[in-house]
């Protein structure tokens, strides 16, 4: 038997060499011992000039540029079953919400209240957005709808959406100056109808534009 020692640690290993005829000689519980003192290979300590070995270790590289080169070739790759879809262009995206900043934010620059004073937000164009963004879906509803009852509900929805926001208003605003003519503002109250007929026109050019499209 010869004893091993490892310089650095507490661990000793004791390997045994034996022979053919010594192994031949021994039964099963012997042998059995004899396997449960010897220390596996993954057991034992790293030295600390070994360097871990991954998996993936030799597809990396030690320079900077080889490997930002290395992984935008595997981008490029890995989108090209959606190169088609990427093609297409990406409607910009408009909100009128302050920008959201976390906890682990460190300026609060958009949560701030004075912030918020010097941008309050517009709750009426807000509004005016999305009026407009539903008439566009009932125009284009309008436009892949192929029977003629189905585009004439539609027509009555979209109608009813600009009488209810618009027209319902700008007719009350007149008959209320016909009534009193001597208690409103003639300039404001004018002003103010003819803004609703601007929302009136409006909502007319984008259901023309996409209802009758092909």
């Amino acid at each position: 038997m010869q004893d091993y020692s490892l310089s650095g640690t507490d661990y000793d290993l004791r390997e045994r060499r034996f022979s053919l005829r010594e192994v031949n000689k021994m039964d099963r519980k012997q042998m059995s011992e004899t396997e449960d003192c010897w220390i596996d290979e993954q057991d034992l300590p790293l030295r600390p000039g070994l360097k871990p070995i991954r998996q993936f270790s030799c597809l990396y590289f030690d320079n900077e540029e080889e490997q930002q080169a290395y992984w935008d070739f595997v981008h490029w790759f890995m989108t090209q079953d959606y190169a088609l879809l990427l093609s297409l262009p990406k409607q910009p995206q408009h909100s009128d919400f302050w920008a959201f900043e976390g906890d682990d934010s460190i300026s609060f620059h958009y949560e701030s209240i004075d912030y918020q004073r010097a941008h309050p937000f517009d709750k009426y164009a807000y509004r005016l957005r999305k009026i407009y963004e539903r008439v566009e879906d009932l125009a284009l509803l309008h436009s892949c709808i192929c029977q003629k009852e189905g585009k004439e509900n539609i027509a009555k929805r979209f109608k009813k959406l600009v009488d209810d926001e618009f027209r319902n208003k700008a007719r009350m605003l007149l008959e209320n100056y016909r009534k009193y003519p001597q208690l409103m503002n003639k300039q404001k109250l004018f002003g103010r109808i003819s803004e609703l007929n601007g929302r009136i026109l409006k909502c007319k050019c984008i259901w023309q534009k996409h209802a009758y499209s092909k």
